[in-house]
């Protein structure tokens, strides 16, 4: 699994931390090959962020993907409002 976000300098700071809280709660998950956050400078004061996510298998990825969304329930963290933040991509 890889994903790609645009995000803004304002925003950096917090999107890398909970990326990376994220990044760390896979990799304990069975069956996470390979997890990896790379940050590249962007243009006008943005970072690209990429997330690439290797499973063993498709039952591990959906385990885990379980796992995450009762995780960030438990926390009550939404993912998406992070994403929908403006110029958040």
């Amino acid at each position: 699994m890889r994903d790609l976000f645009v995000v803004p300098a304002a925003a950096r700071d917090e999107f890398l931390a909970r990326t990376r809280s994220i990044r760390d709660f896979l990799d304990a998950q069975d069956g996470c090959l390979q997890n990896m956050v790379l940050e590249q400078a962007g243009v006008a004061d943005t970072s690209n962020v990429i997330t690439v996510v290797d499973w063993r298998a498709a039952d591990s990825f959906a385990t885990a993907r379980a796992a995450a969304a009762a995780r960030s329930a438990l926390h009550d963290f939404k993912p998406p409002e992070l994403h929908a933040r403006p110029a958040t991509r």
